[in-house]
């Protein structure tokens, strides 16, 4: 019995002893998890910033985004633009070119014309000094006749 009582005792010096391990253990492992809760902590804080600054990034990503397609808009209609104007540019030219044939074959026919009426000048400048010489000479004829009488 009294082997059983000292028995005893030693097994409740060893269950204490085993309890104050045990109890050694539970506060490391408070302490390894309080640890682990700051941890936890700060990495939530700092998912958090990058959480926001993600959302900051997206939204600036989307302005940029629509900013891009007005662009693009744009672009598209000065193109639009610019290949309307290019066509009217064209067609002036055409137009351009086409009065510029029709004025030199106006310039051409007033040339021919300006000739015609030159040529047409000179034979009646030469016909009327004809006639003013077969006038002239009718006159001194005539005058001779007079003298004569």
């Amino acid at each position: 019995l009294t082997k059983t009582v000292e028995q005893l005792k030693a097994d409740v010096e060893k269950a204490k002893a085993a309890e104050a391990g045990q109890q050694e253990e539970i506060r490391r492992q408070k302490e390894t998890l309080s640890a682990t809760e700051n941890k936890v902590k700060e990495l939530t804080g700092s998912l958090d910033e990058k959480t926001k600054t993600l959302a900051s990034i997206t939204k600036d990503k989307d302005t940029v985004a629509a900013e891009l397609k007005d662009l693009q808009s744009e672009l598209e209609e000065t193109k639009a633009s610019e290949a309307k104007e290019k066509k009217a540019r064209e067609e002036a030219d055409a137009e351009i070119e086409s009065l510029k044939k029709e004025v030199e074959g106006v310039a051409s026919s007033q040339s021919t014309q300006l000739q015609e009426l030159k040529q047409a000048k000179e034979s009646m400048r030469k016909k009327l000094k004809d006639e003013k010489k077969e006038v002239e000479d009718k006159l001194a004829a005539s005058k001779e006749k007079q003298k004569e009488l």
